[in-house]
């Protein structure tokens, strides 16, 4: 069964916002690194409606995470939203490369494998 386009809006929507929130509230600083788990809605919205909707979910929490930040809006806000708009699309991209039974076990460990990669990726930008 297909969803609707309206179902996946409000889904993306709900899901970009719970990342936003666990960025800026639910986050441990601990001098100079962040600690922080707003990459799993990002991975689940990839997985779950596949990688443009992924793709558009971190291109939405990027932006906000910029424009609320201490810093706001810059002329590199497109670089740190690359981490997002990564872990929403290529989730989806590595989901759709997968076979269509979804077993929890690959999941949670498709998941960690995604923010390594990404993170190790990004950081040397």
């Amino acid at each position: 069964m297909k969803k609707s386009l309206v179902f996946r809006i409000c889904v993306a929507g709900m899901l970009s916002a719970l990342a936003f929130v666990l960025n800026n509230y639910f986050a441990i600083d601990l001098f100079e690194m962040k600690l922080t788990l707003y990459a799993l809605p990002l991975m689940i919205c990839g997985m779950y409606f596949g990688p443009v909707t992924g793709l558009l979910c971190g291109l939405v929490t990027g932006f906000l995470c910029q424009v609320f930040s201490k810093y706001g809006l810059t002329v590199t806000a497109p670089l740190w939203m690359l981490a997002p708009i990564a872990w929403g699309s290529l989730s989806g991209v590595m989901m759709k490369l997968r076979s269509k039974k979804i077993r929890y076990r690959f999941v949670v460990l498709h998941l960690q494998k995604q923010k390594i990669i990404t993170n190790t990726i990004l950081s040397f930008f």
